[in-house]
């Protein structure tokens, strides 16, 4: 009897505590989503009074932040105040063109997990870069704050086979591969003495089509390819051989800038 009474209740005790726990999932999933998106219009507000409301008041959170140009680890990281330099050099307000997509989030009693895909556009609607962004969030007295962030850009990193690829068509020297391989706003550099256009290399490659390149190396880093190769054929009715070395960079799939170095020595049999 002892023993039923007290199995009876541990089974309350836990039903209770079940009860207390109860949590509406999806209000708060909302819930959180709204603090998330606060974070990033506050910030191109330039708004730091709302920016540190969305983090904790004891200022003990973490960011971490990775892109194709670096970096950088912050704990006791407070939020908006973390901004107040940036602001300060950039105080006008600019409009949000962010948007986040596939969101994944876990709801627990007093604490979340949130992950999305990040992209960035511009006024013209084109695809600037793209991130993963994880989050974990407390619920303090009713409200989310953001105790934790990570931000891994994914332009550039993960898009090394596919630069490189380009990069083998960008040797093949065929025009018909321009418009795949260059982006609008190419720009290309020759020995630092003069720049050619997208246009100018179809014109280039369209007035000497006995070109052949044979690349010998490339290495990737970031959004960044560089290639040595070997030049042969006629341009403009001279005989080319010579040895080239290319710093190509990448914006979503495409080269934009091309850095050219070559002896002009070799230029002639």
């Amino acid at each position: 009897m002892k023993r039923q009474y007290l199995l009876l209740l541990a089974t309350a005790l836990v039903l209770g505590f079940s009860c207390t726990q109860s949590i509406d999932v999806e209000k708060e999933k909302a819930a959180i989503m709204a603090v998330i998106e606060e974070e990033t219009d506050a910030f191109y507000a330039r708004d730091l009074d709302r920016l540190n409301a969305v983090y904790p008041d004891d200022g003990d959170a973490t960011h971490i932040n990775a892109n194709d140009w670096g970096y950088d680890y912050s704990t006791s990281w407070d939020g908006g105040s973390s901004f107040t330099e940036f602001f300060t050099s950039n105080p006008e307000p600019i409009e949000n063109l962010e948007k986040k997509t596939n969101w994944r989030i876990r709801v627990y009693p007093g604490s979340a997990w949130a992950s999305y895909d990040n992209e960035n556009y511009n006024e013209d609607g084109e695809l600037i870069n793209s991130s993963k962004h994880d989050q974990f969030l407390e619920n303090q007295d009713g409200d989310w704050k953001i105790v934790y962030m990570s931000n891994l850009r994914t332009t550039g990193f993960d898009n090394a086979a596919n630069n490189e690829e380009i990069s083998n068509l960008y040797h093949e020297l065929k025009p018909e591969n321009v418009e795949d391989i260059l982006a609008d706003d190419f720009v290309g550099h020759f020995n630092a003495e003069f720049t050619w256009d997208k246009e100018g290399h179809f014109d280039f490659l369209s007035d000497n089509t006995s070109m052949k390149d044979s690349i010998s190396g490339q290495i990737a880093e970031g959004n960044w390819m560089a290639t040595t190769f070997h030049r042969t054929g006629t341009m403009d009715g001279q005989s080319v051989k010579a040895d080239v070395m290319q710093l190509k960079r990448f914006e979503n799939g495409k080269i934009v800038e091309i850095f050219e170095y070559t002896d002009p020595g070799q230029w002639e049999d």
